[in-house]
């Protein structure tokens, strides 16, 4: 005898029963979910309710040190007003004493007044004399106020003459200053006019006067402009006669006429001019 299995019926009862543990898990983890976002809520809550109860901690914190505080400084208060209180009795005894003093000298005052006013009546005609001379005297003190007043102004004007005077030294000083500083731009200017003297005398010597231009006409023609004369240092002077000089060269804005001879005639860009005997003479400008 043969026991027949159904593995069909068997298969459909455990994929039943499979999926019937299936829901019951998912349940069991939705349950799970829904515990948790509850217990994460309420770790939220209190977590709120903690830092709620932080601060109103800090808040009472903070309000206990301020009271702390405050009653550290009515204390303080109360010391200090202890302390003068204390100041003021030890004053009050004081003062009390120096009134006993002055009472004494009160007395003593009084009985020195009956003594004085029997002088003073015995003086008065002394007193007479005394006010004629304060009178005086303060005659004599508002003239010598009236005079130390003049004094002040004197003074006051000899203040300002002297600031005047200083500005003036100043300005003559700044004026010698940039007088010093020309002259000696004139006597390098010289300086270099020597030796540019100098130096064309040697190339003249060397060279033939032939060769060079002749400025005669230009001279001339000077001449004519110039009403025939030429003003050095303030004094007209007739320029040089053509026969007396060869050439003419400009050197540091002076023009030099070569004369024929040892005499150099410097003439001026002004036109202006001074004889120079020799050739390392200085030059002036005129």
């Amino acid at each position: 005898m043969f026991l027949l299995w159904d593995s069909s019926s068997s298969l459909g009862s455990g994929e039943f029963t499979g999926i019937k543990e299936l829901d019951d898990m998912n349940q069991e983890i939705a349950q799970l979910q829904r515990e948790k976002y509850t217990l994460e809520q309420d770790i939220r809550d209190m977590e709120e309710a903690i830092r709620q109860k932080s601060g109103e901690v800090q808040e009472m914190q903070n309000d206990m040190d301020r009271e702390t505080t405050s009653l550290q400084e009515l204390e303080a208060q109360k010391q200090d007003a202890q302390d003068r209180l204390e100041e003021m009795e030890q004053q009050k005894h004081k003062l009390e004493d120096m009134l006993n003093e002055v009472r004494l000298k009160c007395q003593e005052e009084s009985q020195l007044i009956s003594t004085l006013q029997s002088q003073i009546n015995s003086q008065e005609s002394h007193l007479q004399s005394q006010e004629e001379e304060l009178s005086q005297a303060k005659t004599d003190l508002d003239r010598l106020h009236q005079e130390e007043r003049q004094l002040e102004q004197s003074l006051a004007a000899g203040k300002t003459q002297l600031e005047t005077i200083i500005s003036s030294l100043k300005s003559t000083q700044e004026e010698i200053t940039q007088a010093r500083s020309k002259l000696s731009q004139i006597q390098d200017s010289q300086q270099e006019v020597s030796k540019g003297i100098e130096q064309y005398n040697s190339t003249f010597n060397g060279t033939d006067g032939g060769s060079m231009t002749n400025l005669a006409d230009m001279g001339e023609g000077f001449n004519d402009r110039e009403g025939g004369g030429f003003s050095a240092a303030g004094k007209r002077k007739q320029f040089p006669p053509s026969e007396f000089y060869d050439s003419l060269f400009e050197i540091q804005g002076y023009q030099l006429l070569v004369a024929k001879g040892t005499t150099v005639h410097c003439l001026q860009a002004d036109r202006h001019y001074r004889d120079i005997s020799t050739p390392g003479g200085l030059l002036f400008p005129s």
